[in-house]
């Protein structure tokens, strides 16, 4: 919350030019001041739009025209500069508030332009268990590489508003796990990104979370839709600010091959994509690459085709245990999932598929050599494709259901922005993270969507991240993958749990009892104890 008393707002004060940092951080906070400055800057937007570029010296017009203050001066004959017809009669009538004005519109355009945060002042490093921040407000997160310098730009932008100092920590294999280490030594960060709602409702039970509805309550209802709100909360009480959001409903398709085998549009229902992997068989391409290696590629495919067929509803309660693993409902989705994982001539042997990377089945599809002519995976998918290849040469289709629909159920994924200390600084980033500012920021760099539905489409650098991006915020189906809800032992284990079981199910797909057996006693085990599948407690 804003540390200014409520009736000091201060959007006027920042049009004066008098823009402290205090101030500057009331802006960051204040939803009044906030909504007060982004419809000046709509404004400026629109006459921006309206009228040209100034011409060369505009500014030896203004001075001028402030030298000259009320002189009287005569109407020019003709009307050819489109500027001067504007400027000159208000500069007749008051010059200095014309001035004050555009001197303070220069201030909100820089306040409020595009341009990232500088990166280079967040320190990027490896979380690590010692307490040694120098003094920083600690961020964890699991990106790396380039997803890291992205995220370092938006919290590069929150230091300059605040003049808060903010050090970004990533952990990228087992972010639970180096909390947990952090929170029995009493040095957890101020904020974590966490990229399971599981772990979210695992650190609530363990008390190590705090709630952030008085924090920022009221911008999570104006910026998010009714799903992502509900999946930022653990038994009705707010903890999490969704930042980033994936959309895992997609089947990724090479165009080419498509229209090779005659295919003229994607497929609409489940029968229709296993009629049209069986023509791209028998017109000499394998259907699809399969990423068995990353077992969350597997439990993704295996939620689509179960959230396809039972609803968001019966999904939920499979993810919260309320219904069994061992259920008809499950058996009858694997059963579904097998016509493809159990048919070499579709997916290639088992044996293959259980080596190939999610890297590399994106390759085999979009490469230099392709191999397949489909990928299932999210959005992301994006991101991976060669730089060289043209847009046109990789488009994507929502994963089907028995029947057809116009607005199918949406699996998503995500990162969350959650609370471990109660600093203030901390409560101030969180409310920034909820902001559309926060999330324009990585998305004109791409690879990027946000569940902030007030983030502009045009943000987005290209057709296909708007279209993305409009599915995500737009959806009123959407169930959150099932991996992620579980607790990490269970869901998100890669030697342990669900992605080592598909992993089973993918070399063995007739073993569909003895599978549904090992994924209930998994569960089941996780809920007792919330920290082992194998093992003890």
């Amino acid at each position: 919350m804003s540390d200014l008393p409520t009736n000091d707002h201060c959007w006027e004060a920042a049009l004066d030019g008098d823009l402290t940092p205090e101030m500057s951080a009331h802006l960051t906070c204040c939803a009044a001041c906030s909504g007060a400055v982004e419809r000046l800057r709509a404004a400026a937007v629109a006459l921006q739009a309206d009228i040209p570029p100034p011409p060369p010296g505009l500014d030896v017009l203004v001075l001028a025209g402030v030298e000259r203050k009320r002189r009287p001066r005569r109407r020019p004959a003709r009307r050819a500069n489109l500027w001067g017809s504007l400027l000159l009669p208000p500069l007749r009538r008051s010059v200095w508030p014309l001035a004050m004005l555009a001197v303070a519109l220069v201030l909100v355009a820089t306040a409020l332009s595009p341009n990232p945060g500088n990166a280079e002042s967040v320190p990027i490093t490896p979380l690590s268990t010692d307490c040694t921040s120098g003094g920083r407000l600690v961020v964890a997160g699991a990106w790396d590489g380039a997803e890291a310098t992205e995220f370092a730009k938006v919290l590069g932008l929150f230091q300059e508003q605040t003049g808060i100092q903010v050090v970004y920590a990533y952990e990228t294999r087992d972010i639970a796990t180096d909390l947990e280490s952090l929170i029995k030594s009493g040095c957890v960060p101020d904020v974590a990104l966490l990229p399971q709602p599981g772990t979210m409702a695992d650190l609530v039970r363990r008390g190590a979370l705090k709630p952030i509805g008085t924090v920022v309550g009221g911008l999570v209802t104006r910026n998010y839709s009714p799903p992502w709100r509900q999946l930022g909360m653990v038994n009705g009480t707010l903890y999490g600010v969704w930042f980033k959001a994936a959309e895992k409903s997609l089947i990724w398709y090479r165009p080419a091959a498509f229209k090779a085998a005659g295919i003229a549009h994607p497929p609409g229902t489940w029968a229709e994509l296993l009629s049209d992997a069986a023509r791209l068989r028998a017109h000499g391409f394998q259907p699809f690459a399969i990423g068995g290696q990353d077992g969350w590629t597997l439990t993704d495919w295996f939620e689509n085709v179960y959230l396809q067929d039972v609803g968001v509803r019966r999904y939920e309660e499979l993810a919260e245990n309320r219904i069994k693993w061992t259920d008809p409902s499950v058996k009858a989705a694997l059963r579904q999932l097998a016509e493809i994982f159990g048919d070499p001539a579709l997916i290639g042997s088992s044996s293959e598929a259980l080596n190939t990377t999610f890297e590399q089945s994106v390759s085999d599809v979009f490469g230099a050599h392709p191999t397949a002519a489909m990928v299932f995976e999210g959005d992301f998918v994006s991101s991976f494709l060669p730089a060289a290849l043209p847009p046109s040469d990789a488009k994507f289709f929502a994963f089907p259901g028995q029947e057809p629909s116009t607005s199918p159920p949406v699996e998503v994924g995500g990162d969350v922005a959650v609370l471990l200390s109660n600093s203030t600084a901390g409560r101030r980033l969180i409310r920034f993270l909820a902001t559309p500012a926060a999330g324009e920021v990585w998305a004109r760099a791409g690879g990027f969507i946000s569940p902030n539905r007030n983030v502009p489409l045009t943000s987005y650098p290209g057709a296909i991240d708007r279209q993305l991006a409009a599915r995500v915020v737009s959806a009123p189906n959407v169930g959150f993958g099932i991996s992620d809800q579980e607790p990490p032992a269970f869901g998100s284990d890669p030697a342990q749990g669900m992605w080592a079981m598909f992993q089973q199910f993918l070399a063995h797909p007739q073993q569909i009892n003895n599978v549904t057996k090992e994924l209930e006693a998994g569960a089941t085990a996780a809920a007792a104890c919330e920290q082992a599948v194998q093992g003890g407690c």
